[in-house]
């Protein structure tokens, strides 16, 4: 056993390890033959930031569901247009082809419906080690065709993780949790014209769990000169192998003598 000495008045305060969560390459990159159910939820509040934050989803609804499965982008049919991916998955909007590398997790292209779009500048969506105050901007750039019709995409991101704490969720607790706030501006050009849109996520990521637990969307987008708004929440739980490591690490504290005044001594279980 481990001893030191601490002032007695110290002993009125929680001693509780609580490691701040870091996103790695090893533990958050996505691999194919990985699947999770996706949740969906009408659109709740992000709550505030900063550090060992408790944000309560426990009241997240199901209104609808989905099973994501991670595959091979070669086996699917718009693989081709990205070989340098390593993986490929749906997100609600598309399905994107993505590479994880030491760095960071990038986004090199999406199959929209058919519509196959392979980025020239790939965007870094997440990078990698991401703790509490990283921050990262980075550009995206596109030429595409639909229909025979040829269309240009740009815009930048910019990212900050911003808050760390715990999950109140409708299946339980999830403590080490990583919220990440990333606001993404892009235009479609056709013919000279621009079309913007706006995209807004809050995510929340654990280490060891390759997607977010909790996803919010807010996107403002263009439709024949009209704004128009989407905004939902999704949801998923964290892979059951990773949970007891998310969990806060209390050690038992033994305090000499007893009753304690003065100085005393602390012994820490090895």
């Amino acid at each position: 056993m481990e001893q030191f000495t601490i002032p007695v008045i110290l002993l009125g305060m929680a001693i509780t390890a609580q490691a701040q969560p870091t996103l790695t390459a090893s533990g958050n990159t996505p691999l194919p033959g990985m699947s999770y159910q996706r949740y969906y939820s009408p659109y709740a509040a992000p709550g505030g930031n900063g550090a060992n934050v408790v944000w309560d989803f426990s009241g997240l609804e199901d209104v609808d569901e989905e099973l994501v499965e991670l595959m091979v982008p070669a086996s699917l049919p718009s693989g081709g247009a990205f070989p340098l991916a390593t993986v490929a998955g749906n997100d609600p909007f598309a399905l994107l082809f993505q590479r994880g590398q030491a760095d960071g997790l990038w986004l090199l292209g999406r199959d929209v419906f058919g519509d196959v779009i392979p980025f020239d500048d790939h965007k870094l969506e997440l990078p990698f080690p991401c703790t509490y105050g990283t921050e990262w901007a980075d550009d995206l750039h596109a030429f595409y065709t639909i229909e025979g019709d040829d269309f240009e995409l740009e815009g930048n991101i910019n990212g900050v993780a911003d808050a760390h704490g715990t999950l109140l969720m409708p299946y339980g607790t999830v403590n080490n949790v990583l919220r990440v706030h990333v606001v993404e501006v892009s235009a479609d050009i056709y013919e000279g014209e621009a079309s913007y849109s706006v995209l807004e996520t809050f995510s929340w990521y654990t280490p060891g769990t390759p997607w977010p637990l909790v996803q919010h969307f807010q996107l403002v987008f263009e439709f024949f000169g009209e704004p128009i708004e989407i905004a939902f929440t999704t949801w998923s739980a964290p892979l059951a192998a990773g949970i007891a490591d998310q969990q806060a690490e209390v050690r038992t504290l033994k305090a000499y003598p007893n009753p304690t005044v003065g100085t005393v001594v602390i012994g820490l279980p090895e």
